[in-house]
């Protein structure tokens, strides 16, 4: 019996290259090119696809219910993820055989029910497009550290448990009320992809020290990561395992 959340199929390209540039043949462009075109005069009365990354390489995809097939493609329309959904899915999570590229579009199709057609999201950036184009200053960052003390910066280095063979790890930082900071990553030291990028605003920062963790899969080949926080001196708040 099907669950009541449906079920899916999921693709990913695990050959080429994920990165923007040249749109690139894929396995699954004569897959979409099978789907049902709309005649003339359909509008358009569902919701458009939206997208989130989650995970190091799982992007979560919303769309209207009654989709028969979802997709991924980059910015130059290389189809990267392509899913064959259940009709009564509201919420695909596609896993990349790679790490995804910097900027992501959701297309769903729907069929000869629903008016055959097909609706593509904005685009919207990886954590590697978040990341290129972060602005530390437009984000509200320190300029200095002149009210934080040596000790209140030892607490606001990040702490890594990381276990390549399980692909888990967690980072566990303390949020100091001195020491706000918009933007922590974790990053693979050998291929620089990003395991987990989280944002913070000052309006909601936390007016007491506080302590939380993010747990973040690893990519297949990396052994060893980094966490850093962008703060104005560089260096300070990064460290390594090991």
């Amino acid at each position: 019996q099907m669950s009541q959340c449906g079920y899916f199929f999921v693709l990913s390209l695990l050959v080429g290259s994920l990165a923007d540039g040249d749109r690139e043949r894929s396995p699954f462009d004569d897959l979409v090119a099978s789907l049902c075109a709309p005649g003339q005069h359909v509008q358009n009365t569902l919701g458009t696809p939206s997208l989130e990354q989650t995970q190091t390489r799982s992007i979560r995809i919303s769309i209207t219910l009654g989709a028969d097939a979802v997709w991924l493609t980059n910015s130059d329309g290389t189809i990267v993820a392509y899913s064959s959904s259940a009709p009564n899915t509201e919420a695909i999570t596609m896993h990349l055989g790679q790490a995804p590229p910097s900027t992501l579009i959701a297309h769903a199709h729907y069929p000869s029910s629903l008016g055959c057609m097909t609706i593509s999201g904005t685009a919207r950036p990886s954590w590697a497009g978040e990341l290129e184009a972060f602005n530390y200053e437009a984000s509200g960052g320190l300029h200095n550290l002149t009210d934080a003390s040596s000790g209140a910066l030892d607490k606001t280095m990040p702490n890594l448990t990381f276990a390549p063979a399980e692909g888990q790890g967690t980072a566990s930082w303390q949020l100091e009320p001195a020491l706000f900071t918009p933007l922590l990553i974790i990053k693979c030291s050998e291929s620089s992809e990003v395991l987990l990028l989280r944002r913070f605003e000052r309006a909601r920062w936390p007016s007491l020290s506080i302590r939380h963790s993010w747990p973040f899969s690893v990519a297949p080949g990396c052994l060893h990561v980094r966490a850093c926080l962008a703060l104005p001196s560089g260096p300070v708040g990064c460290g390594g395992h090991p």
